[in-house]
């Protein structure tokens, strides 16, 4: 019981009138305190808590969390580099399900850019973000060390972090790989030629890892230069393309690792006056909207941008609520055949 008063039953608590009058404050403070808003004093704060905490008060949760919640704030962090994500329909995705699943908790989303101004860890902690989704990152970034070491929780999209407060999300990239190649291998293809990302990502580091197990499998052996290193964009899948088309004998088949570099792929193949999918088939990932538009229409590797954000989302509120272990989650893709692959038509017989 607080300072002699009477305890008072959870029946007995019908509005916030009754913690408001317990704890000498107004409606409006105990209804920020509950939702974990900024600009109420600590001492205040605590009075609320301690009402809340006698009476066994819980909406919808919010009084068991609150306090640990300063800000009610989830940051999403970039690390955008050299390129810009959002040009990205993937992030698009991602983040339309981040958002999703954040505001079903109750949480707003923050979103910050790793740039010469700093590092995210600083400005995250300068907004008072309870949690972080990190977007972009990649391993051994010293930002991002800081940002595990500092436990504050947080999930990476497309990145192996882990520590006692940091998981990740990812789609099983490896098996993404393996499907496209026995694709194309089924197809009759044996001159298959990748176009990687960033060597220092998760996404691009997986998909190399699958193509060469599935070409050492399938007894295909690949060809000098036929691994060419991109970085996910349009510009970079059309160069490599032209890079191939050069070689005494270019591939029948690459596998693009995002659908804008495959996109910068059929660019260069139509320019060369290379036929696809006849002299060539192509392959990409992500299965963005203009995939299916595109001409020929491209075969790609579903991975769902939005599910991967809602259960990053969804993975952190819960460390932050629930104190919940980090996650590590690997979630499926799916290959959807169209047009850019077809099985080779045969030789004329003159």
């Amino acid at each position: 019981m607080l300072g002699g008063r009477r305890a008072v039953s959870l029946r007995d608590v019908t509005t916030l009138h009754e913690i408001a009058r317990l704890s000498g404050v107004g409606k409006s403070t105990v209804s920020r305190v509950i939702n974990g808003a900024i600009g109420v004093s600590d001492e205040t704060r605590d009075r609320v808590l301690a009402v809340i905490d006698e009476l066994k008060y819980t909406p919808n949760g919010a009084a068991r969390t609150v306090r640990r919640r300063q800000s009610g704030l989830v940051a999403a962090v970039f690390d955008n580099g050299t390129a810009e994500p959002f040009q990205q329909p993937f992030f698009q995705s991602v983040l339309d399900g981040l958002k999703r699943a954040l505001n079903s908790d109750g949480y707003d989303l923050l979103l910050l850019t790793k740039d010469q101004s700093g590092g995210f860890r600083k400005r995250a902690q300068y907004f008072s973000a309870d949690a972080v989704v990190m977007i972009g990152v990649s391993e051994g970034d010293p930002d991002v060390d800081q940002l595990v070491a500092a436990q504050l929780p947080a999930v990476a999209i497309d990145a192996h972090i882990e520590g006692p407060r940091a998981g990740y999300v990812t789609s099983d990239n490896a098996d993404g790989a393996v499907q496209a190649v026995a694709h194309l291998h089924a197809l009759g293809r044996r001159r298959i030629a990748i176009i990687n990302g960033l060597a220092n990502t998760l996404p691009a580091q997986e998909r190399l890892a699958g193509f060469r197990v599935a070409m050492q499998d399938w007894g295909m052996p690949i060809a000098e230069g036929f691994e060419q290193r991109g970085d996910f964009y349009h510009e970079s899948g059309y160069e490599a393309m032209r890079r191939l088309l050069s070689k005494r004998e270019p591939p029948d088949a690459v596998f693009a690792c995002s659908d804008m570099m495959a996109l910068g792929a059929l660019q260069a193949l139509q320019e060369q006056g290379v036929h696809v999918p006849d002299e060539v088939a192509v392959v990409g990932f992500d299965d963005n909207p203009f995939a299916r538009w595109c001409r020929p229409s491209l075969t790609t590797l579903r991975q769902d941008g939005a599910l991967i954000g809602e259960t990053a989302g969804r993975a952190v509120t819960a460390m932050v609520l629930r104190d919940a272990p980090p996650p590590g989650i690997r979630l499926p893709v799916e290959l959807i055949v169209r047009d850019s692959t077809t099985p080779r038509r045969p030789e004329r017989q003159d």
